[in-house]
């Protein structure tokens, strides 16, 4: 929100937010992104109602994410997993690993987008896949598959949070979905060494709470800030 969407007092404002729940550190595996520590092997998560709070005549439920004592065990189904798995190895030293990992998300795209297990209970593509799998392959060069996903993030229209195989944007655009998009697309591929076993640095990582700003979003005048995101992907994307 800082960086990209000159939203500095915003930012601010849910950094203070944040502040106040020092027990609920963890907001999602994509902390990984930002150096973050997760748990591994991977366990399942879960919503806790932590507090609420009066906005005029409604209340609004503030929730966290935890993580239970019970195993993720299917994630290899699911490409996001794969790709945080990806970044995780990655951040570990095993770069093969991270390969291998990234290459399993990346089987279970099927050209237009990822046919996982939650598109087959959606019955549509999840934008932020593509986003997360575009941040990946950057840092591991695999720049074929950039120009692939940055094409499918260019189609889809309007933007939004789900798209069908016609890349006709579906319902709105989330906060999550919109920061994932503006770090993938923000940061050059080609800054990096051409293909080779040796693995990049991951490009920054900006300080984007992606799930702690969903859960905050209408707490801060969400229309007006959903619709900077949007502004600011849609910059980028005619920058393609």
């Amino acid at each position: 929100m800082r960086r990209y969407c000159g939203l500095g007092p915003i930012a601010d404002k849910v950094d203070a937010f944040i502040a106040k729940y020092p027990s609920y550190s963890f907001y999602d595996y994509y902390q990984i992104i930002q150096l973050r520590d997760i748990p591994y092997p991977f366990k399942l998560t879960k919503n806790i109602e932590i507090d609420s709070k009066a906005i005029g005549t409604r209340t609004i439920a503030i929730y966290a994410i935890v993580v239970t004592d019970q195993l993720f065990t299917d994630y290899k189904e699911y490409a996001n997993m794969n790709f945080i798995e990806a970044i995780y190895f990655s951040v570990k030293g095993a770069y093969e690993s991270a390969r291998n990992s990234y290459l399993t998300g990346r089987g279970l795209f099927d050209g237009k987008g990822f046919a996982d297990k939650s598109y087959r209970a959606l019955g549509y593509y999840e934008t932020y896949k593509i986003a997360l799998g575009l941040y990946v392959a950057k840092f591991l060069n695999y720049v074929s598959d950039v120009e692939v996903f940055r094409d499918i993030i260019n189609r889809i229209n309007p933007y939004a949070t789900l798209y069908n195989a016609s890349f006709n944007g579906v319902g709105d655009l989330n906060a999550e979905t919109a920061a994932l998009t503006i770090l993938a697309l923000s940061n050059d591929p080609y800054r990096f060494s051409p293909p080779s076993p040796a693995i990049s640095t991951p490009p920054f990582a900006v300080e984007i709470a992606s799930r702690g700003i969903a859960t905050i979003i209408g707490l801060l005048i969400a229309y007006g800030i959903i619709k900077r995101y949007l502004s600011t992907v849609e910059r980028y994307r005619r920058s393609l």
